[in-house]
């Protein structure tokens, strides 16, 4: 049977417009993805038999099967409503299809070695503001201590945080973007909070490490519903 092209367009319009997150709970229950790789979806082609979603950060193509198929289109949004339902109980979400999760994601700080990487970053970012403040000139003590136990001496340690400056500040500030995009925005964290500025402060300084905690906290969360 054919599919009206501009019912189907109207419906991945609205799908990826309203539905991102619904299209996220669909993969990760009928697909069995992790949020990561459910993340960011987007719907690129329904039929009578499955629809297309695109996601995660290597932006993956999935199909989500119909069991069973649809026998005409004009069935597609009972069943994307009643496989939203299906996929927010399983993953323990109570509100409607479309709203924001009722799952509260709080705030978790950094554990054992996972201050390490944190710690290691702010220190690459006070020396880089030492070096260009002019502390680590000859003649200073900043200069005579890195001289003496840097290897290669002050000279490299100047070359080396000038030289990789640009692009530690780019993948940190790419990881912040991911993880606002990826985990508050879905999570419904406000733009702006006390949480929304402690994971991403903790996300630009540590990294991968802060998406591994806040997958941990959120799959808690859900358990405990």
């Amino acid at each position: 049977m054919s599919i009206s092209p501009t019912a189907k367009a109207r419906t991945i319009q609205h799908m990826n417009k309203d539905h991102k997150q619904d299209l996220s709970h669909l993969l990760q229950h009928f697909l069995h993805l992790t949020p990561t790789e459910s993340s960011d979806p987007e719907m690129l082609d329904i039929d009578l038999d499955s629809l297309t979603v695109l996601s995660g950060p290597s932006r993956t193509r999935q199909t989500i099967p119909f069991n069973p198929p649809m026998t005409t289109f004009d069935e597609r949004r009972t069943r994307l409503v009643a496989m939203t339902h299906t996929a927010r109980e399983s993953l323990g979400i109570t509100s409607s299809p479309g709203d924001s999760p009722k799952i509260q994601v709080g705030y978790d700080r950094p554990r054992g070695t996972e201050w390490i990487t944190l710690i290691g970053v702010i220190l690459y970012f006070i020396c880089f503001a030492a070096v260009r403040a002019g502390l680590v000139e000859k003649s200073t003590v900043l200069f005579n201590l890195v001289d003496t136990f840097f290897p290669g001496g002050a000279g490299t340690f100047r070359w080396v945080v000038e030289t990789i400056f640009w692009p530690v500040l780019g993948i940190h500030l790419g990881e912040a973007w991911w993880f606002e995009r990826s985990r508050c925005r879905p999570s419904g964290i406000p733009r702006g909070s006390a949480v929304w500025f402690l994971w991403l402060g903790n996300v630009f300084f540590e990294g991968y490490g802060t998406f591994l905690r806040f997958d941990r906290l959120l799959t808690k969360a859900r358990a405990s519903h």
